[in-house]
């Protein structure tokens, strides 16, 4: 049975053929899924076993001329104006990827953190002369107030450790660091911004 020929009472009748428009195009933008025609479209729609070949002409290159640039081709693009533009406007800015910012605040922590560490190294070393020159005025402010073999007192177990040991080492080692601390932030930060800026 051809799928031409007329179904019987009660049967389908079974195509074999193409179903889809042939004409549509999803890249028109007026074409949609309701089956309204393209503006402008006076063609009927291309029969599913044949293919629509449209000949254009394509024309032939110019001859060379050797009027005004003497028939060589501009140079390739080099972007050397953006660059320029670019110098403009950032000012010699570096350009960096996001990794490549967390890189380099990552070498800044830990640059001011080995300038920490050598600074709590040199403070635990001078410990005693730290804790009297800190402890002197408080020993003295005492005297005065009248009484006598004044003493600082340490009220839990620990904190004679606590503090001459861990705080005051800590909080002097902070303090001589500062300037190298002060100094990795800056460098981190001078790169991102204008001449003028800085």
């Amino acid at each position: 049975m051809s799928s031409d020929a007329a179904a019987p009472e009660g049967e389908a009748k079974v195509s074999y053929e193409q179903t889809t428009d042939a004409a549509a195009s999803y890249g028109d933008p007026y074409y949609d899924d309701y089956g309204y025609e393209t503006p402008g479209s006076d063609q009927a729609p291309a029969s599913p076993t044949t293919a629509v070949v449209e000949s254009s002409s394509v024309p032939a290159p110019a001859a060379e001329t050797k009027a005004g640039s003497g028939g060589a081709p501009p140079p390739p693009y080099s972007g050397a104006d953006d660059e320029e533009e670019e110098d403009g406007e950032e000012g010699g800015m570096l350009r960096m990827s996001f990794l490549e910012h967390l890189e380099e605040l990552r070498n800044r922590i830990l640059k001011a953190l080995i300038g920490v560490g050598v600074a709590f190294a040199i403070a635990i070393y001078f410990n005693n002369e730290i804790w009297l020159l800190v402890s002197n005025p408080a020993i003295e402010a005492m005297k005065q107030a009248g009484m006598k073999d004044p003493k600082l007192a340490i009220l839990t177990p620990t904190e004679g450790f606590s503090v001459i040991w861990v705080q005051l080492p800590i909080l002097t080692a902070i303090f001589l660091s500062s300037p190298w601390i002060l100094y990795q932030i800056w460098a981190f930060i001078a790169p991102g911004l204008y001449k003028k800026e800085t």
